[in-house]
């Protein structure tokens, strides 16, 4: 996953550790304030926590600040768009840009471990009507990301399955969970599995991950490119 450029804001750099990062410190400063005062804070006092640190510690820490300081932090706010609602067995669409899109299924939705995906090869550009998915092949193995992009829409739920249920198979697809140093784990869907495993024997398994939606386009797209597209067959 790494780390990759805003698509909205060409030359800024993100990545996975630096949203872990930030959550971590809206985490630790929320609990601070509910500690102090029952509550999280207010975009104010953000606003003036961020503006008041940049100016007092940011020339040793960030790159533009070596001959500048920063004299002001605004924080812009629009009217909430009202949250996309979706549960297992809805279909959704992935935009690739150009208008093509790829259609990815919600298989399950953990707690923990974020929203169960699968996304199909084929790409398409209308979702006017339901496509046959009954043969699709999957793009690669399903993986945990957020729920943020289809809360906001960024991927339209385009249908739904209500009689969804997984298959056995897709309950005890595998993950590796863990790392060199601290030793690994394989696990599957519905937590039955859970044992450990050499680094050798989780080489080509799945991490188990949660991904941003932004790193799923991109490896939608990455995957795209080395691969055949094929047209879907319309009911």
């Amino acid at each position: 996953m790494g780390w990759f450029e805003s698509t909205k804001y060409p030359g800024v750099m993100l990545g996975d550790d630096a949203f872990d990062e930030t959550y971590n410190f809206f985490k630790n400063l929320s609990e601070a304030y509910r500690k102090e005062f029952g509550r999280g804070p207010s975009l104010d006092e953000v606003r003036v926590l961020l503006e008041t640190s940049l100016r007092v510690s940011g020339g040793g820490l960030l790159a533009d600040l070596d001959e500048k300081e920063v004299s002001q932090v605004a924080i812009k706010t629009a009217k909430k768009r009202k949250d996309q609602t979706y549960a297992a067995g809805d279909l959704f669409a992935i935009p690739l840009g150009a208008g093509r899109l790829v259609l990815g299924r919600v298989m399950d939705i953990h707690k923990t471990r974020g929203v169960l995906i699968e996304v199909f090869r084929e790409v398409t550009r209308s979702v006017d009507e339901p496509p046959d998915l009954s043969k699709a092949e999957r793009l690669f193995h399903p993986i945990y990301t957020w729920g943020k992009a289809l809360k906001t829409g960024r991927w339209k739920v385009v249908g739904s399955e209500p009689e969804y249920k997984m298959s056995n198979a897709d309950a005890s697809l595998k993950f590796a969970m863990g790392d060199d140093d601290i030793g690994w784990q394989i696990v599957n869907v519905k937590g039955s599995l859970r044992r450990e495993a050499s680094s050798k024997e989780v080489k080509g398994i799945e991490p188990l991950e949660v991904w941003f939606p932004e790193n799923v386009e991109r490896r939608v797209g990455e995957e795209l490119r080395r691969t055949a597209q094929k047209p879907l067959k319309r009911r």
